[in-house]
């Protein structure tokens, strides 16, 4: 620390910063103590880094504030607010309203997302405030902050972004509108339905896609069914693999169908979508039919469908894939056997070794859990 504190207190400005910043790694009393002249340095990066050292040091935030209280207020906002999100959010919150009143707008963009970040309960009211923020990123982080603690008033604001001219701030916040219903806070507000659909045929692919993944909070709504149905119909391989995942996660009838339509294609990445739904389902006679695919890949889907919520492969077809050629499917088995301890040790032994020429590391390493459980 000595040399560090000589190099504080004399070196030239690019030496203060580096050791500034190696102070910061060093959780100790003393290194607190320079960090705290540091944050008066008369280098702004310096104590940029002396800010951020004291913030993983867990000295609050209301000290580090006191201590730049002789500096000006735009040159302490912009000490303080480039790591203010490493500070604890309910230290953050008494002092948020001091840096909205900030210029430039990244010193306010960096309050806001230090309180959306890991959003408390005791800071929605605030956020809510900021929907309306001149910076679309701003708004793309309130809407994801308010999808984790807000209240279903919410989705009227959430609403307003939905006709926003940039992308961040409708894709977040069709995924909080998502999160809020999925969640039970809010019902799913029929109003929204039209709106949906259009922005299934946004030229924004992000937007049109996580419209289409967000609509399955809506389902069962035939008009959002079948506009799903109809992009599995005839959508490219990235709309199709996400409109069915919707289908299947809202619950909707036609999912089990398509389902096993697509397990039928000619292209393995078809079939490989068929089992990732599948497991999704559940339908263990559909996992198992596709575990047997002349492609590695599809059969590799199908084993990983045993891991997704509610999957239901059968022992005796996990056992049968230890056989598999292809290593990287036997690694897939063999991680399910960690939890599921049903196969024979021998079995997971030679499966072990082979056969297939492809080298896998995680094939020792899951068929040693494997054996262990």
């Amino acid at each position: 620390i000595s040399s560090l504190q000589t190099l504080l207190l004399e070196g030239n400005p690019e030496a203060r910063r580096e050791a500034a910043f190696a102070l910061g790694l060093i959780v100790d009393p003393e290194s607190a103590k320079l960090l705290q002249t540091a944050v008066t340095d008369s280098d702004t990066e310096t104590a940029i880094w002396a800010v951020a050292g004291l913030a993983e040091q867990s000295v609050d935030l209301e000290r580090v504030v006191a201590w730049l209280a002789r500096q000006p207020p735009a040159a302490r906002w912009q000490r303080v607010s480039p790591y203010l999100f490493r500070f604890p959010p309910t230290q953050v919150l008494p002092v948020a309203r001091e840096g909205l009143a900030i210029e430039p707008e990244s010193v306010q963009g960096m309050v806001v997302f230090a309180l959306a970040r890991n959003p408390q309960r005791e800071a929605v009211a605030f956020l809510r405030t900021q929907i309306g923020h001149r910076d679309p990123w701003v708004q793309g982080w309130v809407a994801q902050a308010l999808g984790q603690v807000g209240d279903r008033t919410d989705l009227v604001s959430l609403r307003t972004l939905l006709d926003h001219r940039h992308a961040t701030p409708v894709i977040q916040a069709l995924r909080a509108a998502q999160r809020l219903i999925a969640s039970g806070v809010a019902p799913a507000p029929l109003s929204w339905v039209p709106v949906l659909l259009e922005l299934f045929k946004d030229s924004r692919p992000g937007v049109a896609l996580t419209a289409m993944e967000a609509a399955a909070a809506w389902l069962l709504d035939d008009a959002l069914g079948d506009a799903l149905a109809q992009q599995v119909d005839q959508g490219g391989p990235r709309r199709q693999e996400v409109a069915l995942i919707a289908l299947a996660n809202g619950g909707d009838p036609r999912a089990p169908d398509q389902a096993t339509r697509l397990a039928v294609s000619p292209l393995p990445r078809t079939r490989v979508l068929a089992a990732t739904v599948a497991g999704r389902l559940g339908d263990g006679e559909l996992l198992r039919f596709l575990s047997l695919d002349d492609s590695a890949l599809v059969r590799g889907a199908a084993v990983a469908g045993i891991q997704e919520p509610g999957g239901v492969l059968a022992a005796k077809t996990a056992i049968e894939a230890l056989e598999d050629t292809d290593p990287g499917v036997r690694a897939m088995v063999m991680q399910w056997l960690t939890d599921n301890p049903v196969a024979p040790a021998d079995r997971i032994s030679r499966a072990m070794l082979g056969p297939g020429a492809r080298e896998v590391f995680e094939l020792r390493l899951y068929g040693t859990r494997a054996l262990l459980a």
